[in-house]
């Protein structure tokens, strides 16, 4: 009998050194040039790494002991690059991996989606996540809020990485917090989930993607109460506290004054505006507008009403509501919503995500469906002769065998083949890259 009870206690804790399995992700965060973090949660306390590949070396990124959550900061990225990466768990293979392009110097065109309230209808929350999957060539992905219904609740995020994990694993992701990740004055889970970039706290902060600087702001957890408000700022609903207000005015000013920076987007989970009868959308953001259009900010990006909006703010800025993830759609009714100046251009009650390039002094908007359709468009800017070569494929070729490409300044350029012959040597000479 002792033989048999030693023979089973040696079998348990064997299978339970080997039991650590991933349970959610792995899933990308904090892109930068030279930078990606790695994240992922195992059902036990295991020791993991990440290898990437793709560079001039195959990188080993240790994560810090023993745990169940896990972030491998991996640094040393050559911009604008291809890599992929596997994730080992107690230094096996743990047969998850996937691929990723470091961020894009400011000289380079580039496209990220956008989308949020995910939370309810997880059937309607997966065909958003395939629409979105659909895209080629995205930098990352910006949630509005609200990815869960309870965010103190686990099971809920099991959902959420279930349902997303297919995308996040190959696509970077930084959200905003949403009322429904706020519980109690807190968002515990939405912290320990998502390691927002160094510039701001777990719930606010900015980042920088090419030469855009976007700026995500909370609406819940880092604010002060109405009577705090309304003599504050004449705000007679929950506003920002002093401390966000501070680094957000000292956010706009620095991108201001920054010139490789030409646009701004401000990222938030309610909005300046609201179609959804009975709400007039956020005070606090209404305040805000005229600072945001003093200072490069292009659009507002927002949730927490559940169809897509567009519109056109008193002063003139573009805002967008995105609140179609997956969460039961709202009504809309915009010709009830004017309450405060500002025109809406369209609003439908339906699930969407949005597919944004930027180019230079371009902005391009597009709202999908979750047929692929396009809803609404819009652009801020001139758009360019180019993003990439495919684009000047229609125009007239050059004098000489060689290939189109589209310069750092977004024009076409015919490119000679090296040793080609030419009419004349000025031909090629002066169509070299």
């Amino acid at each position: 009998m002792r033989q048999f009870t030693l023979l089973f206690l040696s079998l348990f804790f064997a299978a339970s050194a080997q039991a650590a399995t991933i349970s959610k992700g792995p899933y990308l965060q904090r892109v930068t040039e030279t930078g990606i973090t790695v994240s992922w949660q195992t059902d036990s306390s295991s020791s993991g790494h990440v290898e990437v590949s793709g560079g001039p070396q195959v990188l080993v990124i240790n994560t810090e002991g023993k745990g169940t959550l896990h972030n491998a900061d991996v640094t040393g990225l050559v911009a604008n690059t291809p890599y992929s990466y596997k994730v080992f768990v107690d230094g096996k293979d743990s047969g998850q991996s996937g691929n990723f392009i470091s961020a894009k110097p400011s000289n380079k065109a580039f496209r990220f989606l956008v989308y949020g309230d995910n939370r309810t209808q997880h059937t309607q929350h997966e065909k958003v996540v395939a629409a979105m999957m659909k895209e080629q060539d995205i930098g990352f992905v910006l949630n509005t809020g609200d990815m869960v219904s309870s965010g103190q609740k686990e099971s809920h995020w099991q959902t959420f990485f279930e349902i997303e994990t297919k995308m996040l694993r190959n696509w970077p992701f930084f959200g905003a917090v949403g009322n429904h990740e706020e519980h109690d004055g807190h968002a515990d889970n939405f912290v320990k989930y998502f390691n927002p970039p160094p510039d701001g706290t777990d719930t606010y902060y900015a980042f920088t993607y090419s030469n855009t600087r976007f700026i995500v702001l909370d609406g819940h957890i880092e604010i002060d109460n109405p009577i705090v408000c309304f003599v504050s700022q004449q705000i007679a609903e929950d506003c920002f506290n002093e401390k966000q207000m501070t680094w957000l005015n000292a956010e706009l000013t620095k991108a201001n004054n920054n010139d490789k920076i030409k646009h701004v987007l401000i990222a938030t989970h309610i909005g300046p505006y609201s179609s959804k009868p009975g709400r007039n959308g956020s005070g606090q953001m209404r305040a805000l507008l005229d600072t945001f259009k003093a200072n490069k900010v292009k659009v507002v990006l927002s949730g927490h009403d559940h169809y897509f909006e567009h519109g056109i703010s008193g002063n003139g800025l573009h805002y967008i509501i995105t609140g179609g993830g997956g969460a039961p759609l709202y009504e809309t009714k915009p010709d009830q919503s004017l309450l405060y100046p500002h025109e809406v251009l369209v609003s439908n009650s339906i699930h969407n995500f949005l597919v944004v390039t930027v180019a230079g002094d371009w902005v391009e908007v597009i709202a999908k469906d979750l047929d692929g359709k396009v809803v609404d468009s819009f652009e801020i800017g001139t758009a360019p002769a180019c993003i990439e070569a495919k684009d000047c494929e229609g125009e007239k070729s050059g004098p000489c065998p060689g290939t189109w490409t589209c310069t750092d300044g977004y024009q076409c350029l015919w490119a000679c083949e090296p040793g080609a012959s030419c009419s004349a040597a000025s031909d090629c000479t002066e169509k070299q890259p």
